[in-house]
């Protein structure tokens, strides 16, 4: 039951750590609407965690400011949003009371979508009794924390449902999580979950000469692959790359230059060999029931030929 329990936790994890890196990545590229997708989804998970009675503000009364979210039998309301400043923090609470909403609602909280660490200057919060910056900012963090310390199969169970019914459905009411951004986390999470060595080699990106040079038999087939798939991944491969910190960078670089060499010794050619690292890894994730996207795998592998971690220069070996 343990192990059942642990495996059921990590899928949660997992799903809202996905959902949070799918939100950030579309707030940077300008696209909001998944955060509004998102409130749907978020009331059915809060109302199983915190065994409220929430609904959707703008759909029973989109006249309504600050408030995403209300609960009119406990008298508590959320506000969700993925903006992680702390300005619409300090707005959303001083505000509260000038709306009229702190004379029906006992209780704000707030739920951002990150997982960032908030420190909330006192001074710039209004003197009130419905906020309290300890308990009542909650972050994905926070929320996980919350699921995890009810230690309860059956409530896993409903949260697994609820996920995989508001993420993974075709319902265009719905969201759905981008498989790519998923597989990408599970590419590094693996990856650095893997016993090795850590390099402390610090190589220069040479894409040029590397590639015109040490395969220049192929070197026009792996530019067209890599231009093609950077239309669709590469601001995403960049912005979970910012968000992954320089160990995990490292570890992974470490584990690519050792599997890349052993598979262009293998097959020679560095198409079939990324070909065959790609089937590696998907034939793994299937195996494990987790997100895949083919492209996706293929531009991680690509994009760490340019950066040198996939078939690195072997010592002594030049590029010029």
């Amino acid at each position: 039951m343990l192990l059942e329990n642990e495996s059921k936790l990590k899928f949660i994890m997992e799903k809202l750590t996905s959902l949070y890196g799918y939100i950030s990545l579309n707030n940077d590229i300008g696209l909001n609407d998944a955060s509004v997708f998102c409130e749907d989804f978020f009331c059915k998970l809060l109302n199983k965690v915190y065994k409220y009675e929430l609904v959707n503000a703008n759909v029973k009364s989109p006249n309504i400011e600050l408030i995403d979210l209300f609960d009119d039998k406990n008298k508590v309301c959320f506000q969700v949003t993925s903006n992680d400043n702390n300005s619409k923090i300090y707005y959303t609470v001083n505000n509260f009371c000038v709306s009229g909403n702190s004379q029906k609602y006992k209780k704000l909280r707030i739920f951002v979508i990150s997982n960032k660490k908030y420190r909330l200057d006192d001074d710039k919060i209004t003197i009130n009794t419905y906020f309290d910056k300890r308990e009542d900012l909650i972050t994905i963090t926070d929320l996980i924390k919350k699921i995890k310390s009810y230690n309860d199969i059956n409530l896993y169970n409903d949260i697994i449902t609820i996920i995989n019914e508001g993420l993974h459905s075709n319902n265009q009411n719905k969201l759905t999580i981008l498989n790519e951004v998923e597989t990408i986390y599970n590419i590094i999470d693996y990856i650095t979950n893997t016993e090795g060595p850590l390099s402390n080699e610090e190589d220069e990106p040479d894409p040029e000469k590397k590639i015109y040079k040490r395969f220049l038999k192929y070197s026009d087939e792996i530019l067209k692959e890599y231009m093609e798939l950077s239309i669709t991944y590469k601001t995403l491969f960049e912005d979970i790359s910012n968000k992954t910190n320089e160990r995990r960078i490292r570890k992974v670089a470490t584990y690519l230059k050792a599997e890349s060499v052993k598979y262009l010794n293998k097959y020679a050619d560095p198409i079939i060999a990324i070909e065959e690292m790609m089937k590696e890894l998907k034939n793994l994730f299937i195996k494990q029931q987790k997100m895949v996207d083919q492209g996706a795998i293929k531009y991680f592998l690509y994009k760490h030929v340019i950066l040198c971690n996939v078939f690195p220069n072997p010592q002594g070996v030049k590029n010029d």
